[in-house]
């Protein structure tokens, strides 16, 4: 506005010098030259402004565009250091339940492995404590003492011990187990062996001790002997061996070859 109240005034002060001049003597070309002149310099102003505003929004422009994908990529980066951080954690996380499974493997071998030698070191115990019984009893053993006229026969080894028949077995056969043998004498062993080892025959008879056991279960008695019958009371009874009976080894027992036969 200010402008165009410039050119207003000065257009008047040049149409005043032009009538002036034709007074004078001036042409009227020098008005229309400097009245184009200032028509010019004012259209070409506003050009100039525009076109440094434009430049300014075309920086904005791209500081707007730029600034994101700066950020964008840095994001994108920690993003990425983050994700392969992750994956290691990941895979220490799966070595180490590999190593856990792996150990846990060796343990279940190594547990089986100690529960099979305790249990052959059971078996060698009982093994050496049967042969020092043997040894301590072959030791023990009286041998006849050879006269000086004649060397008579050794007589066979005969071992007492005392133990209780097992039940009949599916065949019928019973038969008393080594490892239930005792040498002293038991009064809870129904009866008393008589075993020769160098021949692996022997005879079993009844256990006086064990009289009271006997005839506290006179039924389960009666299977282990020949059958026989009794009528009375039992506080009056007396039970004898009538004929041993005879029995034969066959590993770690002693089979019944002919049940003992009693006497009431």
């Amino acid at each position: 506005m200010y402008k165009l109240a410039d050119t207003t005034y000065h257009l008047a002060m040049h149409v005043g010098e032009v009538d002036a001049g034709d007074s004078s003597g001036h042409s009227k070309d020098g008005l229309v030259t400097e009245v184009t002149a200032i028509r010019s310099d004012e259209q070409s102003a506003p050009v100039v402004g525009a076109s440094n505003r434009e430049n300014a929004f075309g920086w904005m422009d791209c500081l707007c565009v730029a600034i994101p994908i700066c950020i964008g990529i840095v994001l994108w980066k920690k993003m990425d250091e983050l994700i392969r951080e992750m994956r290691n954690q990941i895979k220490i996380i799966d070595e180490a339940v590999q190593l856990i499974a792996q150990v846990e493997s060796k343990t279940d071998s190594l547990s089986y492995l100690v529960k099979c030698m305790l249990s052959q070191v059971s078996l060698e115990r009982e093994n050496i404590s049967k042969v020092e019984q043997v040894t301590a009893t072959e030791s023990q053993a009286v041998h006849p003492v050879p006269s000086n006229n004649a060397t008579r026969a050794p007589e066979p080894i005969v071992q007492l011990r005392y133990a209780t028949l097992q039940a009949p077995d599916g065949n019928g056969v019973l038969r008393f187990a080594e490892r239930s043998m005792t040498e002293t004498p038991s009064s809870e062993k129904m009866f008393k062996l008589e075993l020769n080892m160098e021949t692996g025959k022997g005879t079993y008879r009844i256990n006086t001790d064990a009289m009271s056991m006997i005839l506290g279960d006179l039924q389960l008695f009666q299977s282990f002997v020949k059958p026989f019958s009794f009528k009375g009371s039992l506080s009056s009874v007396t039970i004898r061996d009538k004929k041993p009976g005879i029995i034969s080894k066959s590993g770690n027992f002693w089979l019944v070859d002919e049940r003992l036969e009693i006497e009431l």
